[in-house]
C-alpha cells in the first residue's frame, strides 16, 4: 500500500489530495482518501496563508493513517508545487 499526493491543476484553481494506491487482482488501484485542499492557479499571500493552515489540519485529522515519514513526503510535494509564505510574507501588511 502506498501513499501519494497528487497536486492537479485544472483550468482555475490548483488542488490537492492523497490517494492511496494498491494493487488488486493485479491490476493498480487509486482510492481517494482525502482532500488536502484547492486554491487559485495565481494565489494572493492570503490564499497561501489559508491553503497551508487548513492543509496542515487536515493532516493533523489524518494523524491516525499517516506516520511522520509519510507525512512529510506529503508536505514536500505539496512544497514544490505551493510555496510557503515565508516569515517576511507574514509580517508584511496586506
Amino acid at each position: 500500500m502506498m501513499r501519494s499526493s497528487s497536486v492537479t491543476k485544472s483550468a482555475r484553481r490548483l488542488q490537492a489530495s492523497l490517494i492511496e494506491t494498491r494493487r488488486e487482482g493485479g491490476k493498480v488501484r487509486h482510492e481517494h482518501v482525502a482532500g488536502l485542499g484547492a486554491l487559485p492557479l495565481h494565489p494572493t499571500l492570503a490564499d497561501r496563508l489559508e491553503f497551508w493552515r487548513d492543509l496542515f489540519g487536515r493532516l493533523e485529522r489524518l494523524a491516525n493513517r499517516l506516520d511522520d515519514k509519510t507525512r512529510n513526503k506529503i508536505v514536500e510535494a505539496v512544497l514544490a508545487r505551493v510555496p510557503m509564505p515565508t516569515e517576511e510574507e507574514r509580517r508584511a501588511p496586506f
